[in-house]
């Protein structure tokens, strides 16, 4: 059996490398944005009751089931690749209603 050395079980090395390369800069990327986004949420998340019953059609009642940690796999897995693929479709449905 003749294997080049850079194939590893039929998948090139190179490619393994920019696979991981890629879900790398990506889980980074989604755990920025996620920060930067709950950072910013801040006064959504915060019970505040003199405000709350004043407006009670707007109060939140589910602030106390948000938790940062449930939000890390959806942001490392797949909000960079969504975000990229709504910046395409803007750029595409732009041009062509233009």
């Amino acid at each position: 059996m003749d294997m080049d050395k850079r194939e590893v079980e039929g998948i090139q090395s190179s490619y393994m490398l920019t696979v991981g390369l890629y879900f790398g800069v990506q889980a980074i990327i989604g755990v920025v944005a996620l920060e930067y986004a709950w950072a910013r949420t801040k006064r959504f998340r915060e019970v505040d009751e003199k405000r709350d019953s004043m407006f009670p059609q707007f109060r939140r009642n589910d602030v106390s089931h948000w938790s940062r940690w449930k939000f890390y796999p959806g942001a490392m897995l797949l909000m960079p690749t969504r975000l990229f693929l709504l910046a395409i479709d803007g750029v595409f449905l732009t041009t062509i209603v233009t």
